[in-house]
């Protein structure tokens, strides 16, 4: 089913104050990240010119760890994590998750 960014924010924002894993996988890379939601919006920067900029994202602010597929974990960076919104985006919600299918990644979301 297709879901918009606001539905996507909407089920964070009823999650703040929790810890979310989320599984990302992009091509052959597969990221891990555990974040502490504290804060949620939308990034709409539609209107760039830049071709690399994705029009759309959910931002997720919060402390957190990624892991890569080599196991190392580090700090998220400038505790926030992006999650880009690019064309169609599918997805449903699941019991105590999100399930999201972009056009570039595969996010699977669960509650700690």
């Amino acid at each position: 089913m297709e879901l918009s960014a606001q539905e996507i924010c909407n089920w964070f924002e009823s999650n703040m104050d929790k810890t979310v894993l989320i599984r990302k996988e992009e091509q052959t890379d597969l990221d891990r990240i555990e974040l502490d939601v504290q804060e949620v919006g939308i990034l709409d920067q539609s209107k760039s010119e830049d071709a690399y900029i994705t029009n759309q994202a959910v931002v997720l602010r919060g402390l957190g760890t990624i892991q890569n597929e080599d196991g190392q974990k580090q700090r998220l960076p400038g505790d926030y994590y992006e999650i880009p919104l690019e064309g169609s985006i599918q997805g449903s919600e699941k019991a105590n998750g999100l399930e999201i299918f972009t056009e570039r990644a595969h996010y699977l979301i669960n509650l700690k």
